[in-house]
């Protein structure tokens, strides 16, 4: 069994979480990303593809085309108000249906 340690530090307050993890997949890829070492093409093309499964499966895929200039404007806004790009297109589509 492998104990994993998280730190946290909240003003003066010192949170410690202990994680365990009993896979052994699991425990050579922790030790192998907090030693920075590479994770190696297979492990990578797997989590790529459990990555795209998952967005198959969870999301709806949409292309939108704006003008030149306009996707650094639509970021600005997105930054200032604290969102993704995506989340903040689909909050204004749905702010613009919800008042019509």
């Amino acid at each position: 069994m492998f104990n994993y340690y998280v730190i946290f530090f909240i003003g003066d307050e010192k949170m410690e979480r202990k994680k365990q993890y009993n896979e052994k997949q699991v425990q050579q890829d922790l030790y192998q990303y907090e030693m920075g070492i590479e994770l190696g093409a297979e492990v990578e093309e797997q989590k790529q593809q459990h990555q795209n499964e998952y967005q198959k499966e969870k999301y709806d895929r949409i292309t939108v085309m704006a003008g030149k200039g306009k996707k650094a404007e639509y970021q600005a806004a997105a930054k200032a108000a604290g969102m993704s790009l995506s989340a903040f297109i689909e909050m204004c589509v749905d702010e613009k249906i919800s008042k019509e």
